[in-house]
């Protein structure tokens, strides 16, 4: 039987007279949400060249989408698979890709940005330390990755240390780097 028309008639029968067909159309919705879930994690998985837009709606299943995420997460060889189920789930609430995420930016990986984004929107406060020396380790020219190491740290309400304030000192020009010194630099989604 098609989805929909299973779908309709679970939905026909939560308005049904007797108790049993309720509470039966109750558990088959279930099953239907727990199916199209995981049809939602597989398409994270297998459609790369739009991940980062399954990504940005991925939250409007809410929880629902913890336990095909955690998944993808722990079976995955995909790196950057690893990383975007890692957002995801910190997105919901769930802690399982933190490790993950504090890597990203400890390494200075091409995903240093999307982790320390996330672990900052999130208030991980611990990957304050981790950004700061991502910072330290920047290419001064990397206006882009600069910008959001500094942004997630404002995020975090971290004060630049000294060394911090010292390596972005030199950067160029001069208006960018009194953006980044400057607390009314901050990321406007402070």
């Amino acid at each position: 039987m098609e989805p929909v028309i299973r779908v309709d008639g679970a939905l026909k029968d939560l308005k049904a007279s007797t108790v049993e067909l309720r509470v039966q159309a109750i558990e088959e919705l279930a099953t239907y949400c727990s199916e199209i879930v995981e049809q939602v994690a597989q398409s994270l998985e297998s459609q790369e060249d739009i991940r980062h837009l399954i990504l940005e709606r991925i939250g409007n299943f809410g929880s629902l989408m913890i336990g095909p995420l955690e998944r993808i997460y722990h079976e995955t060889q995909d790196d950057r698979l690893r990383i975007t189920s890692a957002v995801a789930l910190l997105r919901l609430g769930s802690t399982t890709g933190v490790p993950s995420l504090m890597a990203a930016v400890e390494a200075g990986s091409s995903d240093v940005c999307l982790g320390a984004v996330a672990l900052s929107d999130a208030g991980v406060s611990e990957a304050a330390e981790s950004i700061e020396r991502a910072v330290l380790a920047a290419e001064l020219e990397d206006a882009k990755t600069l910008e959001c190491l500094v942004s997630s740290l404002w995020r975090l309400k971290s004060p630049l240390s000294d060394r911090v304030r010292h390596r972005l000192s030199g950067v160029e020009p001069k208006w960018f780097r009194e953006s980044l010194l400057s607390e009314t630099g901050r990321d406007v989604r402070s």
